[in-house]
């Protein structure tokens, strides 16, 4: 085992997996399917994701639990490197049969995590770097629901720190706590990418906390409940979305004709997306925005953060001082959205170039014909 038990305690169950899935650290997991890692997604469906290990005592332990049958599994972290610092990825060494079976491969490397001590004397739980042609099965995972006394144990932990805390109902219909921070603060951000995953860092310090959005909140009547129990002044948060770094434009100064906003709206909603506090990408909904929004009005930087209003979501310039709302308990369930789908149709995503591109570049408006689309991003 990688630990050793010194005590443990009866008590009543405060969260829910289904019998075939293992409950641990707040997770419900599960291995599925054997395949290639592109067909990760595919192999996990709707109801789980797939599944990035934040520590290597996570690691530990999954190898400890799964390893039967499992000698090496996908894991999602070829996106998160950075952001789980203790995860660190090896090396493999190719022998030839190897190179020969599955071809030289020099893109960005997935990673896969090895669940039993095999001859080349690399440990359990170790993450390493893979083929993404190679074939193992495939580690999902959702978020284990705290069920009704968990949650009230939870909030009466948090009440004691005399914290405010509102308690609403979520999008899967259970009671869902809120805690406004009322003090401001910018984002971290170069001029068109902003660094959203540490700022839900300020939520941390509850269990399975987070920045909250609009997708938290079960319906809009209760989406509105935040802001009439807000008593201060503020009635607009920041929320875990930002604008693709790909996309260089710059704020429409002077402000632009109700044209140039319409299709800049129509074009740009689709190149906003919500922020994991794993880093992962996730669709915002069009619904979510409010009306003509993102305008991308005229400011000292570009509008690539987003803060939500009663009336819905509104882009801001990363610079601009907001209040955030935490939430805690259970974490969000979203499917992690790739790169492609970003792009419209008829487009690609360059992850060497980091931009969509036109599959036929003759079809490219910005140089077919400039003056009508030169504003625009690369591909839009």
């Amino acid at each position: 085992m990688p630990s050793s038990e010194r005590r443990a305690l009866n008590d009543w169950p405060t969260q829910s997996c289904a019998g075939n899935e293992l409950a641990l650290f707040n997770n419900c997991y599960e291995v599925r399917g054997y395949g290639q890692y592109h067909q990760f997604n595919k192999a996990c469906g709707g109801s789980v994701k797939p599944h990035s290990v934040e520590s290597q005592l996570e690691a530990s332990w999954l190898a400890y639990f799964l390893g039967d049958g499992n000698p090496e599994v996908w894991i999602a972290n070829g996106e998160a490197l950075d952001y789980y610092e203790e995860i660190k990825p090896v090396k493999q060494k190719m022998k030839r049969k190897h190179i020969k079976k599955y071809g030289e491969y020099k893109g960005p490397a997935p990673v896969k995590l090895r669940m039993k001590q095999l001859s080349d004397g690399l440990q359990r739980g170790q993450a390493i770097f893979a083929h993404p042609n190679e074939s193992h099965s495939f580690l999902c995972s959702k978020s284990g629901v705290y069920l009704k006394q968990g949650i009230e144990h939870l909030v009466s932990e948090a009440e004691k720190l005399d914290f405010d805390i509102k308690q609403l109902f979520d999008n899967n219909g259970l009671p869902r706590p809120f805690i406004r921070f009322n003090w401001v603060q910018p984002v971290q951000a170069t001029k068109y990418d902003a660094d959203i995953t540490k700022m839900h860092e300020i939520c941390r310090v509850f269990v399975n906390g987070y920045v909250a959005s609009r997708f938290d909140f079960q319906n809009d009547t209760e989406y509105q409940k935040i802001f009439q129990a807000n008593t201060r002044a503020f009635k607009v948060f920041r929320v875990p979305i930002k604008r693709h770094k790909s996309v260089t434009v710059d704020p429409f100064c002077p402000d632009a004709t109700a044209a140039k906003r319409a299709e800049f709206k129509n074009t740009m909603q689709k190149r906003f997306s919500y922020i994991t506090i794993g880093g992962n990408m996730s669709t915002v909904p069009v619904e979510h925005w409010q009306s003509e929004f993102p305008k991308n009005l005229c400011a000292d930087t570009p509008r690539i953060t987003v803060a939500m209003t009663p009336k819905g979501y509104r882009d801001y310039p990363a610079i601009t001082r907001l209040p955030v709302l935490c939430t805690f308990g259970n974490p969000p369930n979203l499917k992690t959205r790739p790169e492609d789908s970003i792009c419209p149709k008829g487009a690609h995503y360059d992850s060497k170039k980091q931009q969509c591109q036109c599959n036929d570049p003759n079809t490219d408006g910005r140089k077919v014909d400039p003056e009508s689309f030169g504003h625009l991003p690369e591909v839009s």
